[in-house]
This record gives structure tokens, C-alpha cells and sequence, in this order.
């Protein structure tokens, strides 16, 4: 996983390589996208 944020922006890349599955978010405000992204990112990985 990577996230950052600049200028009121976030972003964040997670990668579950053994199952064949991302997630990118790009965010146009200041708040945190990592909770969102993993969330994500398990529940892609579960099927």
C-alpha cells in the first residue's frame, strides 16, 4: 500500500498480488483514503 496527499488532495494504491487485485482512489479532499481503500481492497479479495 502507498497513500499520500498534497494540496487538499489523497490519493492511495493497495495491491493483493495472490489475488489479482487493486484498488486505486483519488480524492479531491484532504480526508484520509486508507480506511476506504484496504476496506475495499478485502472485501475484492475475498472472492
Amino acid at each position: 500500500m502507498h497513500n499520500g496527499g498534497t494540496g487538499g488532495h489523497q490519493a492511495l494504491i493497495a495491491l493483493a498480488p495472490e489475488h489479482r487485485t487493486a484498488v486505486v482512489i483519488l480524492s479531491a479532499n484532504a480526508r484520509s483514503t486508507t480506511r476506504t481503500g484496504m476496506g475495499l481492497l478485502a472485501q475484492l479479495s475475498r472472492h
